[in-house]
């Protein structure tokens, strides 16, 4: 294959690893993960969704359709490793998960807050008695 060919592909999948990078770390921020801290004083969902769009622009901008082709490269290897590999989702979680997750520990928390608001209520007019 001729060299150009190759230094197209070679950075439009580096194009494509950042993006999903900055894709799994939007993810992660809107899931309200508890694990997911990170320490760059810059980070902000805003930063995440920016990187990944950015990087498909770029992507589609270099070279349309090899772009694409190496879009639909990684879809398929994600394919292949998601039926052909182990199941890892009892060891290690999976995002359906983490969305089960944020969404009880929302209703604790309205839960909570609803009952410290009650228990204020009552004892406000405990007191006016």
């Amino acid at each position: 294959a001729d060299l150009n060919t190759m230094a197209t592909f070679q950075t439009l999948f580096f194009l494509l690893s950042y993006a999903i990078i900055n894709l799994a770390c939007l993810l992660l921020t809107i899931q309200g993960s508890p694990n997911f801290r990170p320490v760059w004083k810059h980070y902000s969902w805003q930063n995440a969704a920016f990187g990944f769009v950015a990087c498909i622009v770029v992507m589609f901008y270099a070279h349309p359709l090899r772009a694409a082709v190496a879009i639909l490269v990684c879809l398929l290897l994600m394919i292949y490793l998601v039926y052909s590999g182990p199941d890892t989702s009892a060891t290690w979680g999976d995002v359906t998960q983490s969305l089960l997750f944020h969404q009880v520990r929302k209703f604790l928390l309205r839960s909570l807050l609803l009952l410290m608001t009650m228990m204020t209520m009552m004892k406000k007019q405990g007191n006016q008695s």
